[in-house]
């Protein structure tokens, strides 16, 4: 019983740790006008910038400015399992979309604050996760949990079988609210001070049935949901050295998060009287025993991140941008798998070009550095099969139109091709279990500022 007690132990915690990848489900995506150029981090002209260079707002014009927008994402998740336990070869893929990410800024500029000007900043949003994922036939993770729960079992005599179908479904949503403020000395040079709360709520339900040589069936249910509360310090500084040259800096500090175990389900069902409560203790007994329960606690932070951006106007109406941001996840507590991953960033060029007076095209590019090692793919294959940490290359474009009373209407479409990425797993018998991780995500982006 032990054995199976360790075992099991290791499948729960695995699934239930960093289901999305530690802290690499952070959303750079804030906004419609970011989906247009890829590239805000020197941007001066909405309140979005609250997310991407809040000290810019001590330099859009004197009154209030609002940005509300909302993307729709469509994941084409997938990932290949070549033969082994899981039959002669096998594709998963999850079945469920993120039709609402809602972000809201406010930023009102007043007109002076001693030699300078002042901004009060106020957002709303999801700062990091992505929503759901359902795969209704499992994962390459759920395979390998499965099959390692039915050996467990098996050396303690107890029959339940081979695996006769599975499901995996996971949720990660970070909600965040942030304040701050942001001051202007000159014409050249502001700073800007603010702390965002940041609200995570994950959860995951792992099923599997199986059915052994005299037709018995049962079925492993486990469902459990994790939640935290954190508190960001952002830190910025906006430089103009000459003019129509911008440079923005953002710095926003580890965010502490400490989860706790919240248990909405787990059971055992099936008509294998070797289930019952007896002289193996019972299988539900064992379950218990896994250390996943009710009021534990761990963290799994978000890590420290440099951004910066550089915008200039090269001709009236047609401004470059370039942005990047380094995410600094070795240096963070990611509950022990920060040893997984190197420092991340992402690195981009945009350009916006007014064509007519109402009526402003962007387009623009970004190639992301996840971080992730070959080891974490290959040593945590639950939390990688789920939602992988995979390096991409981005491609947004849209369109801003202006009305007359100071109303914006935000268009924007974005593409994200991940870099297909390997694994190796071995099962405590030597069996193999491989394939590969790939990923593709297009979302629209629609959004609304106004400014007064």
């Amino acid at each position: 019983m032990k054995k199976a007690c360790i075992f099991l132990a290791a499948v729960l915690l695995m699934s239930a740790g960093t289901l999305f990848a530690g802290n690499l489900d952070y959303l750079s995506n804030q906004s419609a006008l970011y989906v247009q150029t890829l590239n805000r981090n020197a941007a001066t002209d909405s309140a979005d910038i609250i997310n991407f260079n809040p000290a810019g707002t001590a330099f859009l014009p004197q009154g209030l400015h609002l940005d509300l927008s909302n993307q729709t994402l469509f994941k084409f998740y997938r990932h290949d399992v070549e033969g082994g336990l899981s039959g002669p070869g096998s594709t998963f893929r999850p079945e469920l979309a993120t039709l609402f990410l809602p972000n809201f800024y406010l930023s009102y500029n007043f007109e002076t604050a001693g030699t300078g000007s002042f901004a009060l900043n106020l957002q709303a949003g999801v700062t990091a996760g992505g929503g759901d994922l359902d795969y209704g036939d499992g994962t390459a993770g759920s395979v390998y949990a499965l099959n390692i729960l039915r050996g467990s079992l098996a050396g303690l005599g107890l029959n339940i079988g081979s695996v006769s179908s599975r499901s995996f479904k996971a949720s990660s949503i970070y909600y965040g609210v942030g304040l701050g403020g942001a001051y202007a000395f000159n014409d050249a040079m502001s700073v800007s001070l603010g702390v965002r709360a940041v609200m995570p709520r994950r959860s995951f339900a792992m099923e599997g049935v199986y059915v052994n040589s005299s037709g018995a069936s049962t079925a492993v249910k486990a469902e459990y949901e994790y939640n935290a509360l954190g508190f960001t310090p952002i830190v910025g500084f906006d430089l103009r050295p000459v003019e129509k040259l911008t440079i923005g800096l953002r710095w926003e500090y580890e965010t502490a998060l400490e989860f706790t175990y919240r248990r909405k389900e787990l059971a055992v069902l099936g008509a294998n009287p070797m289930l019952d409560v007896g002289a193996y203790g019972g299988i539900s007994q064992i379950l218990g025993a896994s250390g996943i329960t009710d009021g534990r606690k761990f963290y799994s932070n978000l890590p420290h991140i440099l951004g910066a951006g550089i915008e200039y106007e090269v001709l009236p109406g047609l401004a470059l941008d370039a942005s990047a941001n380094v995410y600094f996840l070795p240096y963070a507590d990611l509950g022990g798998k920060e040893k997984y991953f190197t420092t991340g960033y992402d690195i981009g060029m945009g350009a916006t070009l007014r064509i007519l007076k109402p009526l402003k095209l962007g387009a623009g590019f970004s190639f992301t550095e996840s971080g992730a090692t070959d080891a974490y793919y290959n040593k945590e294959v639950l939390n990688a099969s789920a939602n992988p940490p995979l390096d991409s290359i981005s491609f947004g474009a849209g369109a801003t139109y202006s009305f007359a009373f100071g109303l914006d209407l935000n268009l924007g479409m974005l593409y994200c091709h991940y870099l297909p990425a390997g694994y190796i797993t071995l099962y405590p018998n030597g069996i193999v279990l491989k394939g590969d991780n790939k990923k593709d995500v297009f979302e629209i982006a629609v959004g609304v500022s106004f400014h007064l």
